[in-house]
C-alpha cells in the first residue's frame, strides 16, 4: 500500500508540474490506451481516436516530468457508422528505459488526463487476466463496464504493481458499435495500466450478431506488427520480462483452415525465435470448460494448437468464451500430469450479467472450476522460476491459487551436453544422426548445425531425439558444430569430427617442396596410412598430370618445376575404388623477372679429345648458376663449368639453362670430326701371309738358281 500511496503522490505532483487538469474537458483525443510493444523493455504502443490528426503523444519519465518528449502518430479513418472525420492514431514510443515508470498524455490544443505505464525489466511483474466483459449500454449506463472496472481496481488494490490487463476476447457485445469501445476504454484502469486484447466472436459482431471483419477491432487497438500473415494486430507477440506472450485468433482458426495453418506455422516459429523462461498464449475460444459446454469448440482448439503447445513447452493458456471459471491440471498430450511438462489452461468467467449459472460436468482435465453469478479475474505474477496464479472475485476474495514451475529451472545442461552425440551413416557419409538425453518437451528451442564453411547450415526447431542431419559435405572427414539454444536463451556449443570409416585411409600431412640441390626439387609429405586403403599417389602441376608415386614413398623429385614460376601442385591419394580420398594443393614458386641466356656461337667443330668452353651471354647481366647438359655424351660431354670434351665423331647438342629455370635456355651444336686415316694394303692379312711365304720361297729359289748359274759360268770360262 505504501508503494501505491507514493504513486498517487507522484502522480499529483506530475499533474501540478505539467499544469494539466486530471479531467481535461477540451481534450482532442479519446479511447486512449497503451499496449506493450514487441520488446516491452524499450517500446510501448499508444492508440487513440481524434478529430484532429495533428494530435500527438507527450511522454516523460515519471521521475523527470520536466524533460518530456513527443511522438507523432499515424492516423487513418475509422470504419464505424456516423464517425466521419474521426481518426484512429497509432504511435510507438521507442528507446525507453527498461523497468521504468512513464507518464503520457495525448492532445494538441487540449490534453487528455495523464496515463501511466511501466516498461519491462528483469524484476518480477504482474498482470491481470479477464474476459467476456461484453461492454453494452443499457439505458443510460454500461453496468458491465462498471463491474469490470470495479473488478480490475480490486485486483490493483491487491497487487499494486499490475503492469497490464489482458482481455481474452468479447471485450464488447457488438464490435461495430463505437460507444461500447468508448465506454470500455473510459475505465480509470486504462489510465493506470496497459491493455492487450485478443478478439472474440462478439468483437466481430454487428448489432444483428452477424460476423463482419477485423476492421473494427483493429481500429481501436495498436498491437505489435509482427502477427501471422493476414491476421496482424489480432495475432501478435511481445516480450515482457522473462515471458513471451502470444495472441492467437481463435475465430479465424475455427472458420478458415488456411488461416489456421498460417497461425500454426507462425506460432511455432515465434516460440523458436524468442526463447523465454515462460511462454503464455491467449485467445478467446477455450480448450477446456468447467461445465462441459462448448466441448466441440474446445476439442477443435486442442486439435488446432495443443500439439504445438506440448512440443514448444507453452506454460499457460488464457481463454474465455465459456462464461464458467475453470483451471486445468497441467496437461500434456491431452492428459493431466503433475510434471512441469504440461500446460495449464485457464478459462475466465464472464464479467457483468452474462454468467453461466446452470451446473454442468467439468471436463476431466479440470482441477478447479466455479459456476454462478460472480465476477472474477486472475492475477498472474511472473517470478524467476515460477508463475503464481491468484483468482479473485470483485470483493477481493481468493477463489483459487496455483503455482507453475519453470521448465528452464530443471534443465541439467551438463548432463545434456555429455549426452549429445553425432553418428555418421556408415553407408552414406552425407547423412548423420544426432542423439541426446530427453530433457523434456519445450526445454530446447533450437539446435543449429554448422559446418566448416558457411554453405552448410541446418536449423531444427524443438528437436526430439534422435533426428537426422543431412547434406553433410565431403566424403572422408568433416567437422560439425552443434549449438543448442535452450528455452531461456542460454546457448551451448559442442564440436564433432565425423570420419567415414569406409573411406578413412589414415592421414597425410606436411606437404611441401624441398630444395634437394642447386639443380633439383622434391615434393615431400608425411603419411600414416592404413594398409591396403591407398593404391597410389598422383601429382598434378598446374592442372596437368605430372607423375604417379607409390603409397610407400614420402618423397619424389619434381621434374622441371621451377621456383621462378608460380605453380599449383596438387597431391592426390587414390583409394582401392579409384576415388580421390585426399587432395591438397600448395603453391610453389613465383613469377620472376624475365632473363635470357645465349651462346655466342651456334655451332662449333672439335677434334676427338679436344676441349672447348663456349662463351655465354646473360641478359640482363647478372651472376646466375648455369646448368649444362649434353644430348649425347658418347659424342661430347660437358661439365658443371660448361667445358665441352669431344669424345667421338658425330654431332650433339649442348644445352645451357639457368639452374631450376628450365624454360630459359640456349643450345650450341657440337660437331666432332673424323681424323685422317693411312692407306691400307690391297691384300688381306692372310694374303700378305701367303705372299710373304711365297715371296721368301721365291727369293731362295732365285738366289739358288743364280748361284748355280755363276758356278756354271765359271766353269765355262775356265
Amino acid at each position: 500500500m505504501m508503494k501505491k500511496l507514493l504513486t498517487i503522490i507522484l502522480t499529483s505532483l506530475i499533474v501540478l508540474l505539467l499544469g494539466i487538469p486530471v479531467n481535461a474537458e477540451n481534450c482532442n483525443a479519446s479511447l486512449i490506451i497503451s499496449s506493450p510493444g514487441a520488446d516491452a523493455s524499450k517500446e510501448i504502443n499508444i492508440s487513440w481516436h481524434t478529430d484532429n490528426n495533428e494530435t500527438f503523444v507527450r511522454y516523460a519519465l515519471a521521475s523527470d516530468v520536466n524533460n518530456s518528449k513527443i511522438a507523432v502518430g499515424e492516423c487513418t479513418p475509422i470504419p464505424f457508422d456516423n464517425k466521419d472525420g474521426t481518426m484512429h492514431c497509432k504511435a510507438t514510443l521507442t528507446n525507453l528505459q527498461s523497468d521504468t515508470d512513464y507518464i503520457y498524455q495525448v492532445g494538441k490544443t487540449g490534453w487528455s488526463s495523464q496515463h501511466t505505464f511501466k516498461t519491462a525489466g528483469s524484476s518480477n511483474f504482474s498482470f491481470v487476466h479477464v474476459s467476456d466483459i461484453h461492454s453494452y449500454i443499457q439505458g443510460s449506463s454500461n453496468n458491465r463496464v462498471i463491474k469490470a472496472n470495479t473488478l480490475l481496481n480490486k485486483a490493483h488494490s491487491i497487487e499494486d504493481d499490475i503492469r497490464f490487463a489482458l482481455i481474452s476476447g468479447d471485450a464488447v457485445a457488438y464490435g461495430t458499435v463505437y460507444e461500447q469501445w468508448r465506454d470500455l476504454f473510459a475505465m480509470d484502469t486504462t489510465e493506470q495500466m496497459m491493455y492487450t486484447l485478443t478478439p472474440g466472436n462478439h468483437d466481430y459482431y454487428n448489432t444483428s450478431a452477424k460476423f463482419t471483419n477485423l476492421g473494427y477491432f483493429n481500429a481501436v487497438t495498436n498491437h505489435p506488427d509482427n502477427g501471422a500473415d493476414g491476421l496482424k494486430n489480432a495475432t501478435y507477440y511481445f516480450k515482457y520480462g522473462n515471458t513471451l506472450f502470444i495472441s492467437l485468433e481463435s475465430e479465424a482458426a475455427a472458420n478458415s483452415p488456411s488461416t489456421r495453418q498460417i497461425q500454426r506455422d507462425w506460432l511455432k516459429e515465434v516460440i523458436a525465435q524468442n526463447p523465454s523462461d515462460f511462454v503464455i498464449a491467449f485467445c478467446h475460444r477455450p480448450f477446456y470448460t468447467g461445465d462441459g459446454r462448448n466441448s466441440g469448440q474446445a476439442e477443435d482448439q486442442r486439435e488446432y494448437f495443443q500439439a504445438i503447445f506440448d512440443e514448444c513447452g507453452v506454460d499457460l493458456v488464457l481463454t474465455g468464451h465459456n462464461h464458467v471459471l475453470a483451471r486445468t491440471h497441467p496437461v500434456y498430450d491431452d492428459n493431466k500430469t503433475n510434471s512441469p511438462d504440461g500446460t495449464v489452461y485457464i478459462t475466465a468467467s464472464a464479467v457483468g450479467d452474462r454468467h453461466q449459472t446452470e451446473e454442468g460436468t467439468p471436463m476431466e482435465a479440470i482441477d478447479y472450476y466455479k459456476i454462478g453469478a460472480f465476477d472474477a479475474c486472475t492475477i498472474v505474477t511472473v517470478e524467476e522460476n515460477t508463475i503464481q496464479l491468484k483468482t479473485i472475485d470483485a470483493g477481493g476474495n481468493i477463489l483459487d491459487t496455483y503455482e507453475l514451475l519453470s521448465k528452464s529451472a530443471d534443465i541439467d545442461k551438463f548432463s545434456y551436453v555429455n549426452s549429445l552425440n553425432v553418428t555418421s551413416n556408415t553407408e552414406d557419409f552425407s547423412q548423420a544422426t544426432l542423439t541426446f538425453d530427453d530433457i523434456g518437451p519445450g526445454r530446447i528451442n533450437q539446435i543449429i548445425v554448422t559446418g566448416e564453411d558457411e554453405s552448410f547450415y541446418q536449423v531444427f526447431n524443438f528437436p526430439t531425439t534422435p533426428f537426422d542431419i543431412t547434406d553433410i559435405p565431403g566424403n572422408i572427414e568433416y567437422n560439425l558444430n552443434v549449438e543448442t539454444k535452450f528455452r531461456n536463451g542460454e546457448k551451448i556449443s559442442k564440436g564433432f569430427n565425423l570420419v567415414n570409416e569406409n573411406k578413412y585411409f589414415g592421414s597425410i600431412s606436411n606437404l611441401m617442396v624441398l630444395e634437394i640441390n642447386d639443380y633439383q626439387n622434391a615434393l615431400s609429405w608425411r603419411s600414416d596410412l592404413i594398409e591396403g586403403k591407398i593404391t597410389k599417389f598422383e601429382i598434378y602441376v598446374n592442372s596437368s598430370f605430372h607423375k604417379e608415386v607409390s603409397p610407400n614413398d614420402n618423397q619424389t623429385l619434381l621434374n622441371m618445376v621451377s621456383p621462378y614460376e608460380r605453380n599449383e601442385i596438387e597431391f592426390r591419394a587414390i583409394d582401392f575404388e579409384d576415388d580421390i580420398v585426399f587432395s591438397e594443393t600448395i603453391i610453389y614458386g613465383e613469377d620472376a623477372d624475365p632473363v635470357e641466356i645465349n651462346f655466342v656461337n651456334e655451332i662449333y667443330d672439335l677434334e676427338i679429345n679436344d676441349f672447348y668452353t663456349p662463351e655465354i651471354v646473360i641478359t640482363p647481366q647478372q651472376n646466375l648458376l648455369i646448368e649444362y647438359t649434353s644430348s649425347d655424351e658418347s659424342i661430347a660431354t660437358v661439365d658443371d663449368n660448361g667445358k665441352i670434351t669431344a669424345v667421338s665423331p658425330g654431332a650433339c647438342t649442348i644445352t645451357a639453362s639457368i639452374a631450376k629455370r628450365w624454360s630459359v635456355y640456349d643450345t650450341i651444336e657440337i660437331i666432332v670430326n673424323t681424323p685422317d686415316s693411312p692407306e691400307e694394303p690391297d691384300d688381306s692379312d692372310n694374303e700378305k701371309e701367303k705372299k710373304g711365304c711365297f715371296g721368301f720361297a721365291s727369293t731362295t729359289f732365285v738366289f739358288t738358281m743364280g748361284f748355280i748359274l755363276i758356278l756354271l759360268r765359271r766353269k765355262s770360262f775356265k
